[in-house]
């Protein structure tokens, strides 16, 4: 059975346990992405990985977790792809465009 509380009452709860990742020169790197120039993006060489590896799934989830982090930071939406080297690209994600209804 469980036992009903109230969390005002409760004085050890602990948090996660770690602070999320923050990466201040990424912030700025986000942030100098400009929307008016299509197809603006950078390179992100600290999350370069090696397809071939059997773990290259879990890395790419870890620092796409951590630029989406940044990137909330910076106020900004990304999107993020990787290339056949193993390479993460970060750009802006596009402003899709109202359809006018007919």
């Amino acid at each position: 059975m469980s036992k009903k509380i109230n969390l005002s009452e409760v004085t050890n709860l602990v948090k996660r346990g770690r602070d999320s990742y923050s990466d201040p020169e990424l912030v700025s790197d986000i942030l100098a992405l400009d929307a008016s120039i299509e197809g603006d993006a950078f390179v992100y060489e600290s999350a370069t990985g090696n397809p071939a590896d059997d773990e290259f799934v879990n890395h790419k989830n870890t620092w796409r977790n951590r630029v989406a982090r940044c990137a909330e930071v910076a106020e900004r939406e990304v999107s993020i792809h990787w290339t056949t080297d193993g390479e993460m690209v970060v750009s802006l994600k596009p402003v899709k465009k109202k359809r006018i209804r007919k």
